[in-house]
């Protein structure tokens, strides 16, 4: 008999969670993600904004991230509160430890560095299993600054060459010659 599944029934994914964490001694298998946190910095002169959203893998086989999507997911970032934003780098920080290196990692004060300065968004974005206890700091970066606002520049029609005082330029309007009063 095949059962259906409710909206009303609980999530209980929080007790397959807890029972990793009470074997983490012994369960060190790396797993691919079920989600991957975005990290939205909004930076200008005034203030500073960081925006953090989840993206939930809908495979969890595949966990890539394409490039087009990436993209789109930028150009849909750029305005913020009005103002206009440029992107101008895209980070990732992921724990890409080894089972083998856990022990190790947890008994020592040494500087372990899991980000990386650049994404190349160009290519597919692929996202690491990693071992479960550190899927939640798995992440991406996106640094946005503000884009100074346009200055429309505006001429003076008055030109003050003569000796006598200021003069008006001429104005061609429909093949005819206006002086301007």
């Amino acid at each position: 008999m095949c059962e259906e599944k409710d909206d009303d029934d609980l999530d209980l994914s929080w007790i397959d969670t807890t029972k990793k964490l009470l074997t983490v001694d012994k369960n060190y298998e790396k797993e691919p993600l079920d989600y991957i946190t975005f990290h939205y910095c909004y930076v200008n002169t005034n203030i500073q904004k960081i925006i953090t959203e989840k993206h939930y893998f809908s495979d969890k086989l595949n966990t890539s991230l394409s490039s087009e999507f990436l993209n789109t997911l930028i150009q849909s970032k750029l305005k913020h509160n009005g103002n206009q934003y440029l992107c101008t780098s895209v980070s990732s920080f992921f724990v890409d430890l080894e089972p083998e290196q856990i022990q190790p990692f947890s008994q020592t004060t040494a500087y372990y560095n899991f980000f990386n300065a650049s994404v190349d968004l160009s290519n597919n974005f692929i996202c690491p299993p990693t071992i479960f206890i550190f899927h939640s700091l798995n992440s991406l970066f996106f640094l946005f600054e503000e884009l100074p606002p346009l200055q429309l520049l505006t001429k003076s029609i008055m030109t003050h060459t003569r000796a006598k005082g200021a003069t008006k330029k001429r104005v061609t309007f429909n093949n005819k010659t206006y002086k301007a009063k």
